[in-house]
């Protein structure tokens, strides 16, 4: 048994050693990604750094919701208003319920089940972080540009609060990523099996939380493009057969082909996504897209600050303090500087958990705030230049994607005007956007023969380490 083992760790140890630079950091950068979240889920306990969730006891709650399915395994046969966070739809809570009666099974007491979902919603942060990598290959991102970009996305600080979070987060983002992966791979290859794979992702993420329909639009407009593409491409063939007198039934027939996918897409993505809500409005007149408002008589109300202090209002006061301000020395009402906040932090202080951290999360802070700038230039760089291996669609792919989803991020916080309401894990997939971005940018950079551009390139790389230690390093210390 041993020397199976140790030929099977040379083994490892050779493949290693013939894969390319770039595949070894790529592995080395995954390694610590997953070694990351699991000291991390290690130290956290299921109700510390959580979202809308209270304890085993509770009747209410995200934890209160899995423990009814795990109880009763039915749809709740009461007004799902009457309690906080059941309003949500239950993909992720079914899922969790599941997996806490898997541990029961298996011998542990129930309270230490719970404690497990830690587990699962790490499995989801680790495929979440696979598929973000299939999605920068698939991009034709390479070399440098591929390292930097998958280090911004697997070590970043949400991901990494994301894998404990015991909420339906993760899934959701889990479930868009893979069906932004199947939306670029049906763009390439049209096949039926790419167009289901869409569609149950798509229906599953929107399952597990309403949001999941922001990524709708964009698949919709790469469904548009290739419709018209196609149809344009028949008119063509039409005319250049009619001229030569040759009879070609196979270009009608590739609309057509489309034509039955996209209904196929309707019939899987519509039902799977949209059944809860209509449940809940039929059975309790719930309405479509309910959210329970916060009353404006609590402590993070900020609906009295006027609209220009919520974008343009930058006294350095409130970056005093990198964490979110609850009053002490301001009221986080910003959003630009909430999101840069709680993209890296969350909604917490760390500095409460050990004065030691304040010098690497304000490090950490700095160093973002100069990579979220450098990402909305790669932005519009990308959109503005043409690329080898990217055309026009998929650009207005990730275009429509990241303007529904800031769109609606902005409209809910002057909807909701409260602080919680401005945490970055509600726009979570702008991370993937901006750190493709700037992967594209560093793989132009890196063609060009100017020292110059040699020079940015290799600065960008020099901030990614940087970003990628200092991340590291704070998660670490957040201890408690």
């Amino acid at each position: 048994m041993v020397d199976k083992v140790k030929d099977k760790l040379i083994r490892y140890k050779k493949s290693f050693k013939e894969l390319s630079q770039t595949d070894k950091l790529i592995v080395l950068v995954a390694f610590v990604g997953v070694a990351i979240r699991i000291l991390y889920i290690g130290y956290t306990n299921f109700n510390v750094r959580q979202h809308d969730l209270l304890g085993l006891d509770d009747n209410e709650g995200h934890v209160a919701y899995i423990v009814y399915w795990y109880n009763h395994f039915k749809l709740p046969d009461f007004d799902p208003r009457t309690l906080w966070q059941f309003y949500q739809p239950p993909l992720h809570h079914i899922l969790a319920a599941w997996w806490v009666k898997l541990n029961v099974f298996v011998g542990f007491n129930f309270a230490i089940a719970v404690e497990n979902l830690q587990v699962l919603t790490l499995i989801y942060s680790c495929i979440t972080t696979f598929i973000c990598y299939k999605i920068l290959r698939e991009l034709g991102i390479k070399g440098k540009g591929l390292v930097i970009a998958f280090t911004l996305i697997c070590l970043h600080p949400t991901m990494i609060l994301l894998s404990g979070s015991i909420n339906n987060d993760i899934l959701c983002l889990m479930l868009d990523v893979a069906a932004i992966l199947a939306t670029i791979k049906w763009y390439k290859k049209s096949s039926m099996k790419n167009m289901i794979i869409i569609a149950l992702c798509l229906g599953l993420s929107m399952m597990t939380k309403a949001s999941g329909v922001l990524i709708a639009p964009g698949i919709a407009v790469v469904f548009i493009f290739k419709f018209i593409r196609s149809v344009i491409d028949w008119k063509n063939a039409r005319q250049l057969n009619n001229k030569n007198k040759i009879d070609d039934k196979k270009q009608p027939l590739r609309v057509l082909v489309l034509i039955k996918q996209f209904v196929v897409f309707l019939v899987i993505s519509v039902p799977i996504g949209i059944w809860w809500s209509v449940y809940a409005y039929v059975r309790f007149e719930m309405p479509i897209g309910y959210v329970p408002k916060l009353t404006n008589d609590i402590n993070q109300y900020i609906g009295s600050y006027p609209t220009w202090k919520r974008f343009l209002d930058f006294d350095l006061v409130q970056v005093k303090s990198v964490f979110e301000n609850w009053g002490s020395p301001s009221f986080e009402h910003n959003i630009l500087i909430a999101i840069l906040k709680t993209s890296l932090f969350g909604e917490y202080n760390y500095s409460k958990n050990s004065s030691m951290i304040v010098p690497f999360a304000t490090f950490l802070f700095w160093v973002n705030v100069i990579l979220v700038l450098l990402s909305l230039f790669a932005m519009v760089y990308v959109c503005l230049k043409k690329l080898e291996n990217i055309d026009y669609v998929i650009k207005s792919f990730f275009v429509m994607m990241y303007i529904t989803i800031v769109g609606s991020f902005i409209k809910f916080c002057f909807q909701f005007p409260h602080t919680c309401t401005m945490d970055y894990r509600y726009i979570v997939p702008t991370l993937i956007i901006g750190a493709i971005a700037i992967g594209l940018l560093v793989n132009e950079l890196d063609k060009k023969k100017s020292i110059v551009y040699k020079r940015i390139s290799y600065g960008i790389w020099v901030l990614t380490v940087l970003f990628a230690v200092s991340s590291v390093l704070t998660y670490c210390m957040v201890w408690r």
